[in-house]
């Protein structure tokens, strides 16, 4: 009785995007420039920094990028990127991003006035995590919304915000970044995996919505 040829059945392309990325990310680990970037980091930065913020002292063994370099790829030599760390913690933190975080992430976009910290407001829940320029430079020198903030404020309210769109890539909570420009807006969409709503345009990732 002749056998049935089986059907050939493609790749599929996923999982040939995941091939094709661990192949470039190997090359980016064994490259001259990576090696050379991680060895100065660890010079500079001998101890583990996670363990040293809480009072332990343990040897860096591992260079991390706090923001992973697919989501930033021209962060990915950048020192303020760059995290030392030893085994243990290399590996938690590994582990806690490969897991897939379920919750809700919106960036909300648009020019002064166009109404984004009133929509955040009427939608946000208790218990979710909004970040908001405006409130945050409010609370810390009081200074009013939408004036224009020093530039010392500036380099530290942007440290503050790229510090919690990492800590954003672990939270299990629905969150929301309030973010003026759009170019920047959808940097940050791109990092922490978020749908974006434009208050200008009245624009979301699914249906209109208005803002």
């Amino acid at each position: 009785m002749p056998t049935t040829a089986k059907a050939y059945r493609p790749r599929k392309i996923a999982s040939a995007k995941k091939s094709q990325q661990r192949v470039a990310d190997q090359q980016f680990y064994d490259s001259k420039e990576w090696l050379r970037c991680r060895k100065a980091f660890l010079q500079e930065h001998p101890l583990c920094q996670r363990c040293d913020a809480v009072g332990n002292v343990r040897p860096a063994k591992d260079v991390h990028h706090k923001i992973p370099k697919k989501h930033r790829p021209d962060l990915a030599l950048d020192p303020s990127n760059l995290e030392a760390l030893c085994k243990s913690c290399h590996s938690r933190g590994e582990g806690q991003l490969r897991r897939k975080v379920r919750a809700e992430r919106i960036v909300v976009t648009g020019t002064t006035g166009s109404g984004k910290t009133t929509y955040v407001n009427q939608r946000r829940r208790r218990g979710d995590v909004v970040w908001d320029w405006d409130a945050v430079l409010e609370t810390l020198t009081g200074q009013q919304k939408h004036e224009q903030p020093r530039r010392d404020m500036i380099s530290a309210l942007t440290a503050m915000r790229d510090t919690l769109l990492v800590e954003l890539l672990y939270v299990k909570r629905k969150a929301w970044v309030i973010a003026s420009n759009k170019e920047t807006a959808r940097g940050i969409a791109n990092v922490i995996g978020a749908r974006m709503v434009d208050c200008d345009t009245r624009l979301t990732g699914g249906p209109k919505k208005s803002c």
